[in-house]
C-alpha cells in the first residue's frame, strides 16, 4: 500500500541522525508529558538543537497534507504550555503557526450496551457517576499552518529535502493547473460575448435590409454587412481580412458599429402600429 504524504515525511524525518538526542527529547517529553522546567538550555537558544527538538516533535504528534489537495500541516498537543513553547520556537525560526482549541468529548457505552472490548454488559451509573463516566471532555491544542510557502519551507528546515522538493513541485503544478482553468475561463468568456456580438451585429443588418436595403448603404458598409452575412461565424479580426479595401480589426469593428447605429435609426424612423 502507498504511503501517505506524511508518512513519507516522517519516515524521512526519521532518518535524519543530526542531534538526535534533542529529537528523542520532544518525543519522550510528548509521549511521558514531562517537565518543560527540565529543557536543556541549548535547545531554547540554539538552532540546530531546536530544529531537531522540532523534527522530534513533528515525528511524535505531526501531520501533514498531501500538497497536490490541500495544505496543511498541525501539530497537536495535550498541554496548552507545550504547544506555546513550540510556536515560541516557530516564531524564533520565522515560522509563523497559529493554535487553535479543540474539545473532544469521549462516552462510554450506553445502559445495557456491551462493552466493545470485554463483550460485558455495561451497569448502570448512579446520578453522581454519570457526568464523569459519560461525558469525559478533553482538550487538544492544534498548532496549525497553511501557506503552502510556509509548509514547504519548514519541511525543508527539519531536514526533508524530499518531501520539500514533492511540495515544491505540487505547489507549481497547482499554480499551472490554476492559471490554465483562470485562460480556459476567459477565452470562454470572450468566447461568449463574441457570440453575442455577432448575433445583434446580424440582427442589425437584416433590420437595414428589410428597410432601406443594404444596396441604398455606402460602398463600404454594404460590403462589411454582405460579408458579415456571408461569414457569420467568423471572429472579427478574419473578416477584417475579407473587407474590401482590406482593413485592421479596429476598422471592421468600426464599420460593423456604424451598421448598429443605422439599424437602431431606421428602427426609431419605423411608423408606430395603432391598434
Amino acid at each position: 500500500m502507498k504511503r501517505s504524504f506524511s508518512e513519507r515525511v516522517k519516515a524521512e524525518l526519521a532518518s535524519v541522525t543530526e542531534d538526535g538526542a534533542s529529537r528523542d527529547l520532544a518525543s519522550a517529553l510528548l509521549s511521558s508529558g514531562g517537565e518543560l522546567d527540565l529543557l536543556p538550555e541549548e535547545i531554547l537558544r540554539g538552532a540546530k538543537s531546536t530544529k531537531a527538538f522540532l523534527r522530534g516533535v513533528f515525528l511524535s504528534c505531526g501531520t501533514v497534507s498531501d500538497p497536490a489537495k490541500a495544505h496543511h500541516l498541525e501539530l497537536s498537543f495535550h498541554d496548552e504550555q507545550l504547544a506555546t513553547l513550540v510556536q515560541t520556537l516557530l516564531t524564533k525560526l520565522h515560522v509563523d503557526a497559529r493554535i487553535l482549541e479543540r474539545k473532544s468529548e469521549s462516552s462510554l457505552p450506553a445502559r445495557g450496551q456491551r462493552s466493545r472490548e470485554s463483550g460485558e454488559r455495561t451497569s448502570v451509573p448512579s446520578a453522581k457517576e454519570t457526568d464523569a463516566r459519560f461525558a469525559k471532555r478533553s482538550k487538544t491544542y492544534v498548532l496549525y499552518m497553511k501557506e503552502a510557502e510556509a509548509i514547504a519551507g519548514l519541511l525543508a528546515m527539519l531536514g526533508a529535502g524530499g518531501a520539500y522538493c514533492e511540495y515544491e513541485n505540487a505547489i507549481i503544478f497547482r499554480g499551472l493547473r490554476n492559471k490554465a482553468n483562470r485562460q480556459a475561463n476567459c477565452d470562454n468568456a470572450n468566447t461568449d460575448k463574441a457570440v453575442e456580438t455577432a448575433a445583434r451585429q446580424l440582427e442589425a443588418i437584416r433590420r437595414l435590409d428589410e428597410t432601406t436595403g443594404l444596396h441604398n448603404l455606402p460602398p463600404q458598409l454594404e460590403d462589411a454587412a454582405r460579408k458579415r452575412l456571408l461569414h457569420a461565424d467568423l471572429p472579427l479580426a478574419e473578416l477584417a481580412k475579407l473587407l474590401s479595401p482590406r482593413v485592421g480589426k479596429s476598422g471592421a469593428n468600426h464599420r460593423l458599429r456604424k451598421l448598429e447605429e443605422l439599424a437602431k435609426l431606421a428602427k426609431l424612423a419605423e411608423p408606430k402600429r395603432t391598434n
